[in-house]
């Protein structure tokens, strides 16, 4: 955890934390302050954090306050709270974050930055051909597609969401290379983990990859 609303500390204690207490990525509860990191305001820090070659997990948060009136608000007050938090706007917030990134040019610029995405990828992987198509780089002025960049500096977890359905989208989509198996205890159980995994169509060599395999890659284990 970081004192984003002060980059170049949050840069100096990012540097302390992993080179002197071995701490092996960062998380981020949804934006630093108003606004999303593509903001030029946070680039020292996601410059420190390629330079360390750790990955940054963009966790979900509440939305915005005004986003939250304008899109949740007026339904029962236990719907309206669960519909602009883990029912939808966790997810969506997230989502957009990540495409801000994506968007803004701050993979093109920075393209060892590497970034973790919960929840099946926070619903960014089931628009990306739909991103492509109307986003193209006629458009974006990137040198690469949406979809090509998720690929290259995205990786997945399902955070406890155990449906093969989007398990099985992933893998046509992204692949399982950067997929990695993840829970959300204690907001979620630990039940049915292990009949969910061994329940899919993997070999054992696939199995190991998701499981501990990816992860020991990316975080250097």
């Amino acid at each position: 955890m970081l004192p984003w609303q002060l980059p170049g500390e949050a840069a100096e204690e990012l540097d302390r934390a992993v080179t002197e207490l071995g701490l092996r990525g960062v998380l981020l509860a949804g934006r630093p302050g108003d606004t999303f990191l593509d903001d030029p305001a946070y680039r020292p820090v996601l410059e420190k954090i390629t330079e360390l070659d750790v990955p940054l997990y963009l966790h979900p948060f509440h939305p915005l306050p005004q986003v939250q009136q304008a899109y949740y608000a007026g339904l029962p007050e236990e719907v309206s709270t669960q519909f602009s938090l883990g029912g939808w706007g966790w997810h969506h917030e997230a989502g957009i974050h990540l495409l801000r990134l994506i968007l803004s040019g701050v993979f093109e610029r920075l393209p060892g930055l590497q970034v973790i995405s919960g929840h099946w990828g926070e619903l960014v992987p089931f628009y990306l051909h739909r991103l492509d198509h109307v986003i193209p780089t006629s458009i974006s002025g990137l040198e690469k597609t949406v979809s090509e960049i998720y690929r290259s500096n995205v990786w997945i977890t399902p955070s406890g969401m155990f449906h093969r359905a989007h398990f099985e989208f992933l893998r046509e989509t992204i692949g399982l290379d950067r997929l990695i198996w993840s829970v959300d205890y204690p907001y979620l159980t630990l039940d049915g983990t292990r009949s969910f995994l061994d329940g899919l169509s993997l070999d054992s060599a696939e199995k190991h990859k998701i499981t501990h395999g990816n992860a020991e890659k990316l975080f250097q284990l």
